[in-house]
């Protein structure tokens, strides 16, 4: 979105992390515990169920009829953080000192999910609890499958465009996703999509009220007039579409090469209908690719979007992300990340128009190739300035990751943060 809109120390970390956890001896019983990974199909674990009744698997509680046509499937997650941030002492960050820290949660979920009337009705419910106790709806939609690879999606969902954002926050390598998904993210959106799905390709496209239109009404100042949205992705390597649904590869995942490349669009109109106001048009671009391995995984994105308001020029933003993570045994993943985006400012700005950041750390699993239960610290580092004061004392960023990174703002030099994270999917 525009501007206005959104707003060797790696290493050494890595490996003290590792050695510091690699001691532990209670992951089998753990292992029996957070044993096997959530699964998005209900049917297929429902197919065990044939009887009907309850009972626990895959790390969620199930209901059945026994048929298969009517399930339900109960779920959540919890990540507890801890954050230290560092930053300059110059105002307005701070009058005493530029050091953050404390503790909150970056996620704390609950899903429901199944079928209901026949298999091939699906529907999935997810809230969110945010930190200031708020309860927030996240995904409200059904699916119908048809025959020949073709099914439908209609409610709030998060709209197929960014590959880094549509992987779960629980799933992701580092704690957080990166600065450049959070400034163009298409957040949740309420509209309708279809996908047409072969073995090796698929294609997705939709009609919605427009990016970050999430719990809006239909005459909400926030919605588009009217946004289209498209995306295609081939599958080069492989013929397992879920591997894609995280971004690590165990140590057992197949030999071979597994990868997928992706290209989606956005184009979105606002301020031509009620309630009115200034005409803008926005469209939003990506491509992308993921690898993976056995035991390694790898990932780039190139995004953008231009941007016209009725009466001023056009912007157009880029943004970069490159990934990569591989284990060093069986329970230690070690990754980096490297985003930037490039900004189109006016003349006479003060705020550096490009912004780049790099991650590393490193994940432990407790429970074995799951991510049932994990923890991961990582550091964050700002190559740059992140803010700007706007001369009246104020930090002004055009950072939208904010609180959820952990990236504030510095109009002196670039921040650095420190992140540890609990994550568990119960």
């Amino acid at each position: 979105m525009s501007p206005t809109r959104f707003i060797s120390l790696a290493s050494g970390l890595a490996l003290s992390f590792s050695a510091a956890l690699a001691g532990q001896n209670a992951s089998l019983d753990l292992n029996r515990q957070y044993g096997a990974e959530l699964q998005a199909d209900a049917q297929a674990r429902s197919s065990s169920l044939l009887d009907g009744g309850a009972t626990y698997a895959n790390g969620e509680h199930i209901l059945t009829d026994g048929s298969g046509d009517n399930t339900l499937a109960l779920g959540g997650t919890a990540q507890f953080r801890y954050r230290l941030g560092l930053r300059s002492d110059d105002p307005p960050v701070g009058a005493d000192n530029g050091t953050t820290m404390g503790f909150d949660f970056g996620a704390v979920r609950a899903w429901a999910h199944g079928n209901v009337y026949a298999s091939n009705m699906h529907y999935r419910i997810q809230t969110l609890f945010t930190n200031d106790g708020t309860f927030v709806l996240e995904d409200a939609y059904g699916v119908y499958d048809m025959e020949n690879g073709l099914s439908w999606k209609f409610g709030q969902f998060k709209l197929p465009f960014l590959r880094e954002e549509n992987i779960d926050l629980e799933r992701q390598l580092a704690v957080d996703r990166s600065e450049t998904n959070y400034f163009f993210t298409q957040g949740y959106s309420q509209g309708i999509q279809f996908m047409y799905a072969q073995d090796q390709w698929r294609l997705q496209g939709g009609f919605s009220d427009g990016t970050l239109s999430g719990n809006t009404a239909y005459n909400s100042a926030g919605e588009a007039d009217w946004a289209f949205n498209a995306r295609f992705d081939y599958m080069f390597a492989g013929t397992d579409w879920n591997r894609f649904e995280q971004f690590t590869s165990w140590l057992s995942a197949p030999t071979d090469l597994a990868g997928v490349a992706g290209a989606a669009l956005i184009y979105e109109s606002f301020g031509s209908t009620n309630p009115s106001g200034t005409e803008v048009t926005n469209f939003m671009f990506t491509i992308d690719t993921a690898l993976q391995g056995q035991g390694w995984n790898a990932y780039g994105a190139i995004v953008g979007n231009t941007e016209d308001v009725d009466g001023a020029d056009s912007v157009t933003n880029f943004g970069l992300v490159l990934q990569g993570g591989m284990f060093i045994n069986n329970q230690v993943e070690l990754f980096g990340r490297f985003d930037a985006i490039f900004l189109d400012l006016p003349d006479g700005s003060t705020q550096d128009d490009n912004l780049m950041f790099i991650t590393a750390g490193a994940n432990y699993y407790l429970s074995q190739e799951s991510h049932a239960a994990r923890f991961t610290a990582d550091i964050v580092f700002s190559l740059n300035e992140t803010g700007f004061d706007d001369g009246g004392g104020n930090l002004d960023t055009f950072l939208a990751g904010g609180t959820q990174t952990g990236i504030l703002g510095d109009p002196s030099s670039g921040e650095v943060v420190l992140r540890l994270q609990a994550s568990f999917i119960y």
